[in-house]
């Protein structure tokens, strides 16, 4: 152990960061090694010898160690206020939080609260989806189940026997649209698979003419006067609301019996012809999340995205702290952190510090996130991959924060815009357990456990907008790297949106 220290400086660094020693000093003799698990108390004597009294010592760190020696892990803590909503069977210590023994049961834990496996509805939901209304437009803010309301509408209108449409009407929608299908099929069973249709169709780019096609051709499916169709992410928040009202009024004239249930995060768009319902109570993200959304500047009073309402009753965790890490110090040669090395390379740090390899630590305990479970988001495509030649030789290299990454051993896919199999695959669990790295506003309504968000200059114009995309897609741990406080960026008027 003492020649494999000594032949890694970096290693030492972080050993000795974590046992909050200084550089200078030897850190193997603060660890628990192989030689010593025969007589595990004489290590523990030397320790304490060696240490002294210490007035500071707490019970909470005295518990700290403890865990350290009783299992292979470290003790985290997840607040509770609630029994949870999934069956684990990590130890209860008190009334209000759990202990587990890694970051990365955490994690897990408080995803599985806000996102079970099965479907956990609020009364205003439920009191919604009976109203059994033809046309409807939901509204709300991130992670208020609007996108699993319009999975089970569309799951009734299938077990009616009904063929079912999903609309995706820009590419910003793509995403949610596979989900919504993905998960539908899911549910259906077989004899419900055969009646759902996607459909792609860009109002913000396509011409009238492939809307009004695209209006004739579902036109024509009709049954008995009747259409069926879901559409989330209806509108690009950087154009008006037209194209989509039109394509709306365009179908209900040819069917008057149009069954569409739409959704969007902004209220002020919805079409005259759809009753409007709105959702604002924070049900598929943790409280440390909706905090982090609420200082993007985009949600509450006088935003164009609805704020938050108080939950009527206890929510099952306030979550776990987001985690920020600063693109500043020694080995930070680049400008900002998409094109650091070692930006990348502390990230890939901190996902190992959160056991990313879906282990578990024995029977009963909930499995480590896997690599498919973390996203790195990042504004317009500062975040992008090599590119090679026909004859295999790169012509462009990886930007450094993905060379960091895979430097620190983290398997990295990057989604590149446009990538239409890529982006399906993300949106249904499919692929490789790969991390994914991917532009914020591809990815609405999509769910990970860990989400990382890296900040740019060159999008500062929109950077909350990114930012509160990037959180409305965390179920449990956010990362955030940031620049140093007192860096300037330069402003820019073209930032993607």
């Amino acid at each position: 152990m003492q020649r494999i220290i000594a032949d890694d400086p970096q290693l030492r660094q972080d050993l000795c960061q974590c046992l909050q020693v200084g550089y200078n000093v030897d850190p193997v003799p603060f660890c628990l090694t192989s030689d010593d698990l025969a007589t595990p108390s004489q290590w523990w004597q030397r320790r304490m010898a060696d240490a002294g009294t210490d007035p500071a010592m707490s019970d909470d760190a005295y518990l700290d160690l403890i865990a350290r020696l009783a299992r292979p892990g470290s003790k985290v803590t997840v607040n509770r206020s609630q029994t949870p909503r999934v069956s684990q069977t990590p130890r209860r210590t008190r009334d209000h939080y759990i202990r587990m023994n890694t970051t990365g049961e955490a994690v897990v834990e408080t995803a599985n609260r806000f996102t079970p496996a099965h479907v956990v509805l609020h009364p205003l939901q439920v009191e919604i989806l009976n109203l059994e209304l033809p046309r409807l437009f939901l509204t709300g803010p991130p992670g208020t189940g609007i996108c699993i309301m319009l999975v089970l509408k569309g799951l009734e209108w299938l077990r009616q026997g009904n063929q079912v449409h999903v609309i995706s009407t820009w590419y910003g929608s793509e995403a949610s649209s596979h989900l919504i299908v993905s998960q539908m099929k899911q549910m259906a069973g077989p004899d419900g698979v055969h009646l759902i249709r996607m459909h792609s169709l860009d109002l913000d780019q396509d011409d009238l003419a492939a809307s009004e096609a695209l209006v004739i051709r579902l036109a024509d499916t009709a049954v008995e006067g009747q259409l069926f169709l879901v559409a989330n992410e209806v509108f690009n928040e950087a154009t008006v609301d037209r194209p989509f009202t039109d394509f709306c009024d365009s179908l209900l004239s040819r069917v008057p019996g149009l069954h569409l249930w739409s959704a969007s995060q902004y209220p002020d768009y919805g079409p005259p012809m759809l009753t409007q319902k709105v959702l604002t109570e924070p049900l598929r993200i943790p409280p440390s999340v909706t905090r982090q959304l609420q200082q993007c500047g985009y949600t509450g009073q006088d935003r164009e995205v609805l704020g938050y309402t108080e939950a009527i009753g206890p929510l099952p965790s306030d979550g776990l702290v987001p985690i920020e890490l600063v693109h500043a110090g020694d080995g930070h040669s680049a400008f900002e952190a998409p094109d650091c090395v070692q930006c990348g390379q502390e990230v890939g740090r901190t996902l190992k510090r959160l056991h990313i390899d879906g282990l578990s630590l024995g029977k009963g305990r909930p499995e480590n996130p896997r690599y498919r479970d973390v996203l790195i988001l990042s504004r317009g495509n500062v975040l992008h991959d090599e590119k090679t030649d026909a004859t295999g030789n790169v012509t462009h290299a990886a930007s450094g924060f993905i060379q960091g990454l895979r430097e620190s051993g983290i398997p990295v896919t990057v989604l590149a815009r446009g990538d239409a199999a890529g982006l399906r695959d993300l949106a249904t669990m499919a692929g490789p357990d790969h991390v994914v790295a991917a532009f914020c506003a591809d990815v609405k309504d999509l769910e990970r456990k860990i989400v990382v968000w890296v900040q740019s200059s060159e999008f500062r114009q929109g950077e909350d907008e990114g930012r509160r995309q990037a959180c409305g897609c965390c179920s449990s741990q956010l990362v955030f790297v940031r620049p140093p406080p007192d860096q300037e960026y330069p402003s820019s008027d073209d930032g993607e949106q």
